[in-house]
């Protein structure tokens, strides 16, 4: 019973690994490519976006030190710098809690 409890444990982690990794990788891929067009075009975005890019790098390279307050802080600033820029993008395998209304972003 124990054995299958440890099993069952280290498969649900690997999975809560995964998740975390993929979603992390989302974040990477957009930071970068908005990191990319600010520097072929550096007034492309506001400077109030570019803080937030910067800070989302910031808690991207952060991330192990603290992992759910990180990823908490880099969810927050992620959504702040889409609705600065007036765009609906989100991270699809993020959990969705029952009943809140994301129409905002």
């Amino acid at each position: 019973m124990a054995a299958s409890g440890k099993e069952e444990g280290n498969q649900v982690g690997l999975k809560m690994g995964f998740r975390i990794g993929e979603e992390l990788g989302f974040y990477r891929g957009c930071i970068d490519v908005w990191n990319a067009a600010i520097l072929s075009e550096p007034t492309c975005f506001s400077s109030r976006v570019q803080k937030g890019i910067k800070q989302m790098d910031e808690l991207l390279c952060q991330y192990p030190l603290s992992a759910t307050d990180i990823i908490d802080s880099l969810r927050l600033k992620f959504k702040s710098v889409c609705a600065t820029l007036n765009i609906r993008l989100e991270y699809d395998g993020y959990p969705k809690a029952s009943g809140i209304d994301k129409s905002g972003f």
